[in-house]
């Protein structure tokens, strides 16, 4: 099959996953490496009531989850290898991308309903959270993704 040239939304969706990708190994090691928090200036105070004594465990998911994964899901939008094969009508990379900003929401409200908002960091990630659920969700986007083609 014919490999089709990737439309000017994805490759804003793959740029938004890629920032979002070292933004999370960015904090997720800052957090592993200095568990108090101190070094990203948010205080242990907002732990207070949660069952963790340090960012240690939020380091790791903020690494994996919102560091490594959002990296690897980028080359998988942009290669589409076949073992991601669509399941339904659309592309699993594409329905992981949705599923990750749902997340990435998620996490923030949790964050935000726990502490507040205390820094610039988490409007930021809100709205990167919304820019990749909307562009995976222009017409481009799912149409390049609605079929098998490589």
């Amino acid at each position: 099959m014919q490999k089709l040239k990737h439309p000017v939304t994805i490759k804003m969706l793959i740029g938004v996953l890629i920032f979002l990708g070292f933004g999370g190994i960015y904090g997720g090691i800052s957090f592993i490496t200095d568990p108090t928090g101190s070094s990203m200036n948010v205080s242990q105070s907002y732990l207070t009531g949660l069952p963790i004594q340090d960012y240690g465990l939020p380091g790791i998911l903020l690494l994996v989850g919102f560091g490594i994964f959002p990296l690897i899901l980028a080359v998988a939008l942009w290669m589409k290898p076949a073992w991601l094969a669509p399941l339904a009508s659309h592309y699993m990379g594409w329905i992981i991308t949705v599923m990750l900003s749902i997340g990435l929401m998620l996490w923030m409200l949790v964050q935000i309903g726990i502490m507040g908002i205390q820094q610039p960091i988490q409007i930021i990630i809100i709205v990167v959270a919304l820019m990749i659920f909307v562009l995976a969700f222009l017409p481009q986007t799912r149409a390049y993704y609605a079929d098998n083609v490589k």
